[in-house]
């Protein structure tokens, strides 16, 4: 994003150690706490005092999806899973911080997955106090990811934005981002990922069966049933000039998630980092992430009117071979850059758009006290 001041991070992982550790392998200095309910008001009192300095603290969370998640047949619900109902934690936290950097300003944002009942979707914004906007990182990438995102601050339309009136009523109610830009088509291969479960045995109730045709299933079962089955239908593969078929692979995954390539390297020890377990582990951590340019883009919306973002970041363009701040290759663009994706339903063939705007930006401080109305 481009930030024009110095900036200190505090991880909270109630996730496998691999997730920390490939965190910690790109981000040394951070601080790591375990569970998010262990954090005390003592805790924030503590970082207060460690980092007096700061003008802004920004408390962003992502509750695990599958208790709410429409890909999940046997989802509990946001407040009867023990990994989604998690998301309470997050105005919890912002609280206390509000609290005490009483010098700074605070801000929040969550995540979580569209696909959710609208009754999750009431609950986590009953909450936290905000209704969500929903933003698929199709727009600006080769990877559909719809995601609502509940944000402290305010959004507006600008070159490339585009906000709709609204759906739903009450806490149900949400907002559509449409974001648009321009990419080159080989920049971004991937159609989009999901978490990477092997099995010898399908999983209950695979999302997408119905979907599939019988080629497709036959891709699926070669596959050890690693990802639902809707991931291995034809138009979600790449194909290459002579019609093969394939799914996209880590590195295609990281940059069209806007992840530096090899960002996941570090998620086991070096002697551990081969074969298919390795691969799956990588695998299943950008199925689980955010996508970088989408929120990079909402806290810069944010950051911006007080100046600690460079202007010059504003327009970047992000690929296997343009990640901004990825790892030298001397190699340059992988080979895999030569294939072109399979075209997306309504898509025309003609890929999806990379990760290259510049917004105006608006933020209104402050929590909704109330839903706003259909």
């Amino acid at each position: 994003m481009g930030l024009s001041s110095p900036w200190e991070a505090i991880s909270v992982q109630r996730s496998p150690l691999r997730a920390l550790e490939c965190w910690r392998g790109n981000f040394p200095d951070t601080i790591a706490v375990g569970d998010v309910a262990g954090i005390s008001e003592d805790m924030v009192l503590g970082w207060a005092l460690k980092f007096s300095n700061a003008g802004v603290v920004l408390v962003g969370g992502g509750p695990p999806c599958q208790g709410v998640s429409g890909l999940n047949s046997d989802r509990k619900g946001a407040l009867k899973d023990a990994r989604s109902k998690l998301f309470v934690h997050v105005g919890r936290v912002y609280e206390l911080c509000k609290k005490h950097f009483r010098w700074a300003q605070a801000h929040y944002f969550m995540e979580s997955v569209f696909s959710m009942d609208a009754k999750d979707r009431a609950t986590m914004s009953a909450d936290i106090g905000v209704t969500p906007y929903l933003v698929d990182a199709a727009g600006i990438s080769s990877c559909r990811r719809p995601r609502l995102y509940w944000l402290s601050w305010e959004l507006r339309w600008a070159k490339g934005v585009q906000i709709s009136e609204g759906t739903g009523v009450g806490w149900e109610f949400y907002r559509v981002i449409t974001l648009d830009s321009v990419v080159e088509p080989a920049d971004y291969l991937c159609q989009g990922c999901t978490t990477a479960r092997p099995r010898a045995q399908p999983g209950n109730r695979p999302a997408g069966l119905w979907q599939c045709q019988s080629w497709e299933l036959e891709r699926w079962q070669q596959d050890d049933h690693r990802y639902p089955p809707y991931v291995y239908r034809d138009k979600h593969c790449l194909v290459n000039s002579v019609g093969d078929r394939r799914l996209p692979n880590i590195a295609e995954k990281e940059a069209a998630m806007g992840f530096p390539v090899g960002y996941t390297a570090p998620c086991l020890p070096k002697s551990k980092q081969k074969g298919t377990e390795y691969s799956d582990v990588r695998h299943t951590l950008i199925g689980n992430s955010w996508h970088v340019p989408v929120v990079a883009w909402l806290l810069k919306e944010s950051f911006a009117p007080l100046g600690l973002v460079y202007k010059a970041a504003y327009s970047t363009r992000c690929g296997v071979g343009s990640l901004p701040g990825r790892r030298p290759d001397p190699a340059g663009i992988p080979p895999a850059v030569a294939l072109a994706p399979c075209a997306q339903q309504g898509s025309g063939g003609s890929g999806r758009p990379a990760c290259q705007e510049t917004h105006q930006l608006c933020v209104s401080q402050g929590r909704r006290s109330a839903p706003p109305g259909p």
